[in-house]
């Protein structure tokens, strides 16, 4: 298969799995804002591609003490994703590399870090 065409194709399936299209069992990933502002913005990337999903906050902010929950397809294929973090005064923060299938909670505080809950599994 030609580049363009992988390429084209792998972007139809970030877009179908950031939206719960893709596969059965569609979830919600849950962010609460910790910090001192609003955040404006929070995109997600497969680890390492650079390649951003569209603003996934529900409405045009998330304030001090919100909490947002996210389209996020748990059973995608990709397992590492990369989160960016941009705040009502553009400032940008991006966590790399989280095991999103595995968080159903994430929270963000305002010295740049972050908290999460990871799912339980059973075998």
């Amino acid at each position: 298969m030609k580049p363009a065409i992988k390429k084209f194709f792998y972007l139809i399936l970030l877009t179908m799995s950031l939206t719960g299209t893709a596969f059965a069992g569609a979830d919600a990933l849950s962010v609460a804002n910790e910090t001192k502002t609003a955040i404006a913005a929070i995109c997600l990337s497969r680890a390492g591609t650079g390649e951003w999903s569209e603003n996934l906050i529900p409405s045009d902010f998330l304030k001090h003490g919100e909490t947002a929950a996210l389209p996020f397809n748990r059973n995608c294929i990709d397992r590492y994703w990369d989160i960016k973090i941009i705040d009502v005064g553009l400032r940008e923060t991006i966590f790399e590399k989280l095991p999103l299938s595995d968080i159903y909670e994430i929270e963000i505080f305002p010295d740049g870090q972050i908290k999460y809950e990871e799912i339980k599994r059973t075998t």
